[in-house]
């Protein structure tokens, strides 16, 4: 296997974010105040500022406290959790192991005049230096060199919660990439599975024939219309699926197009004029997600959508770390010196780079 140096949607994608999509929902639902209350109610947030490293406070930068709304420029980490326990392990028909994982990572950059979107995807194959992570038990899981994805799950070990696991991903991320994150977006598997459901299912065009039994999965190429559980298999397939099998790098690229399908989804519907079903997807959106304490809030969330109301399609970039297959395993990968680049770019708020490979899947039948 040779791994490919980057991946790059061939077009750009055609919405801001989940969250903004929510919060397009958000503004809707929020009309009345029981309605307000009850949206309020379901929002989960998660609080790691005290297990995260930080840098030293700018005393001349504004307080983070001075508005309900995130301002300037916002780098945060979404996290698919993966774990096989209580309804995750419902989700996907599986409870043989019962895990809290993370395998997917996105660093999303919000520019500082809201006219760019990026997202970097981290494979939760990559081998890297894990930091030490203080947990909320008070155990330290020391460094060491190992699988990201790993950070995450022992971290859950050591803690026993999932503030630990999550504050441990923020920290390895940061110390990989030299960026301080300004937030997070934690999203359950179960919890995507409702969204789609509320949504009547996503269409999505596929490739080449998919038959993946770990993932209960089987799909012929060409059009198909997936409900939540379904939707979920094609996210998490890795075997079964043509071209690249087994590859977590073709795995990011069909979780890539199927984000992009869903965001799509949710904004072409035309979900203002029939308010049971605007308020049932933002409901199940956001008992699907758990949010920084920046973030977890309806100002926030609508504030930080109506930011980005000017963000066009050619604005918005979606590509994976460079990598490299690493020597001691191919089906492991490493991060090559032009990631740093692409961390460089984020924290001077400039575009990615421009030379990383296209990922057209589900738009060029001959490349899945």
């Amino acid at each position: 296997m040779t791994a490919r140096h980057g991946l790059r949607t061939g077009r750009r994608t055609r919405r801001t974010a989940l969250l903004c999509a929510l919060a397009v929902a958000l503004a809707v639902t929020t009309a009345s105040a029981t309605v307000y209350n009850d949206i309020s109610g379901r929002i989960n947030t998660l609080d790691t500022s005290a297990l995260v490293p930080t840098r030293t406070p700018d005393p001349a930068a504004p307080s983070p406290t001075a508005s309900p709304v995130p301002t300037g420029s916002l780098t945060l980490l979404l996290i698919g959790s993966d774990g096989r326990g209580g309804a995750n392990g419902e989700a996907i028909g599986d409870h043989s192991v019962d895990s809290v994982l993370a395998d997917t990572n996105i660093v999303v950059h919000l520019s500082q005049d809201r006219d760019r979107v990026d997202m970097v995807s981290i494979p939760r194959d990559t081998m890297l230096q894990i930091p030490d992570c203080t947990t909320s038990s008070g155990q330290v899981v020391p460094g060491r060199f190992g699988q990201f994805n790993s950070a995450f799950a022992f971290a859950y070990q050591a803690g026993g919660d999932m503030t630990s696991a999550v504050a441990c991903d923020i920290t390895t991320v940061q110390s990989i990439t030299g960026l301080e994150l300004d937030g997070f977006v934690l999203v359950e598997m179960a919890g995507f599975v409702d969204v789609v459901d509320a949504l009547g299912g996503v269409d999505i065009t596929i490739p080449n024939d998919m038959s993946s039994r770990e993932a209960n999965l089987d799909l012929e190429a060409g059009p198909q219309h997936l409900d939540g559980t379904q939707a979920l298999a094609f996210a998490r397939a890795r075997k079964g699926i043509g071209l690249g099998d087994g590859s977590d790098l073709g795995r990011i690229e069909r979780q890539q197009y199927l984000l992009t399908t869903v965001f799509e989804d949710l904004r072409s519907r035309n979900l203002l004029t029939d308010g049971r079903r605007l308020y049932q997807v933002a409901a199940e959106t956001l008992e699907a997600l758990t949010l920084s304490p920046n973030l977890g809030s309806i100002p926030a969330l609508v504030g930080l959508a109506r930011s980005m109301e000017h963000v066009s399609s050619a604005d918005i970039t979606s590509i994976t770390a460079p990598v490299v297959d690493y020597a001691p395993d191919p089906n492991r990968v490493q991060l090559t010196a032009a990631a740093a680049e692409v961390w460089d770019a984020i924290a001077a708020d400039r575009p990615l780079p421009a030379d990383i490979e296209p990922n057209d899947y589900g738009q060029d039948p001959a490349q899945p």
